[in-house]
Formats: C-alpha cells, sequence, structure tokens
C-alpha cells in the first residue's frame, strides 16, 4: 500500500510540474508588450507633453502584436483627462499629431516602432460603499504611421 501512496504523490507532483512549465512557457510567448528606450526621463516627456496639451497622467507603453505572419510594432499613448480640448476632429488630431512626434524625437532609435496609437480617456473614479470604483472610456483614437510623422 505504501507504494500506490508514494506513486499517486509522483504523479501529482508530475501533473503540477507540467502545469507550471506551460504556464512559464505560456506566459513568456504572450508577453506582448515592449519598453520604449528614452534618450530622457519620462517626467521630461509628461513635461513637453503637457505644453502641447494638458492632461491629469499620460500613459506610454510599447506592444508587439501579431499581424498575419509578421508583427506589428506599436506605440501606445493614452493622454487622461485632457482639459480643455477643441470641438473639431481635425484640431483633435493636430494634437496627437503634434504629441506623437514629441515623443518620438525622445526615442533612442526613432524607428522602434512602426506605429502610433494615440487616445484620449476619460477616467472618473468614485466611491462606493466597498471601496472605489474606475469607470475609463477612450476616445477620439488616431493612428500614425511612423513614416508619416
Amino acid at each position: 500500500m505504501s507504494n500506490i501512496k508514494w506513486a499517486s504523490y509522483d504523479f501529482i507532483y508530475m501533473k503540477l510540474t507540467l502545469l507550471l512549465s506551460f504556464t512559464l512557457i505560456l506566459s513568456a510567448c504572450n508577453d506582448s508588450r515592449l519598453a520604449p528606450q528614452f534618450k530622457v526621463s519620462k517626467d521630461s516627456i509628461y513635461a513637453d507633453i503637457h505644453k502641447i496639451v494638458k492632461t491629469e497622467s499620460i500613459f506610454i507603453e510599447g506592444y508587439k502584436a501579431p499581424v498575419d505572419d509578421t508583427y506589428s510594432i506599436i506605440l501606445t499613448i493614452q493622454l487622461i483627462n485632457a482639459k480643455q480640448l477643441p470641438k473639431d476632429n481635425d484640431s483633435i488630431m493636430d494634437i496627437q499629431k503634434k504629441v506623437a512626434i514629441k515623443v518620438k524625437s525622445f526615442l533612442k532609435n526613432h524607428s522602434q516602432f512602426r506605429e502610433y496609437h494615440i487616445g484620449f480617456v476619460q477616467k472618473d473614479t468614485t466611491k462606493t460603499i466597498l471601496g472605489t470604483a474606475t469607470k475609463e472610456e477612450g476616445f477620439f483614437d488616431h493612428r500614425f504611421n511612423v513614416d508619416d510623422l
């Protein structure tokens, strides 16, 4: 009977080891984030962006997204809770293009990303009985090819 007990522990150990191995492999393969390499600090970048458009905060992150048989390398810039946006779409797109050009100028390698996705995000946080609730809504998302900047 003791042999059966050890055999079942070995089987459980083997299953856990396989499960952990697959989890590590999948997480390594699915991590699509690609950190932008800047010449200056993020604080300097944020300060320059705030000269173009006032926001509560800014989120910048790169991604490597599979497209057909290749990858699209994208830099995402979210301008959170922007203040005093113009009413017309052309003026908003002009602001977004200026932000993309500014961020691109701060990259160590200007061709690190092939596309720039820039959007405005309205983020509201409210207190509830259970804690806090955050609502995010994106709008005016534009994409720019690196060659157009």
